[in-house]
């Protein structure tokens, strides 16, 4: 039985509304109900164009996004969604406060390396694989 349910799980879950499976599908109302979270992930994951068209119409990434996003490439400047956008969701979010400000390292485990997105004021600053 728990066989059955391991290989039934994953497709229950792709299924699931907000998956970024279903956000692809491109149904208006999902799209719109969606977090820019869940928006991004979905983007970052298969690149749909109906989940672009609703980045593009809530106007949630720069310029400078854009011409990174579609390849899955960070740069400096670009936003914290952008970089959701490009990588997917973070596995780890390590914060960093000093009276000189507040900074965050985005963690990206990527097969046998790992991406680390410094950002501030949710601005890329730097970046390193």
């Amino acid at each position: 039985m728990r066989p059955l349910i391991a290989l039934a799980l994953p497709a229950l879950l792709a299924a699931c509304a907000g998956s970024p499976n279903s956000l692809a599908r491109g149904n208006p109302a999902e799209l719109r109900a969606a977090t820019l979270e869940q928006l991004c992930f979905a983007y970052s994951f298969n690149r749909a164009e109906a989940v672009r068209g609703e980045l593009e119409r809530r106007e949630a990434l720069s310029a400078l996004d854009w011409q990174h996003v579609p390849a899955g490439r960070v740069a400096i400047g670009m936003t914290e969604p952008g970089v959701m956008c490009a990588l997917g969701t973070p596995t780890t979010i390590n914060r960093t406060a000093t009276r000189g400000g507040a900074w965050k390292q985005w963690v990206y485990p990527r097969g046998g390396r790992t991406i680390y997105v410094y950002t501030e004021d949710g601005k890329v600053t730097s970046w390193q694989d």
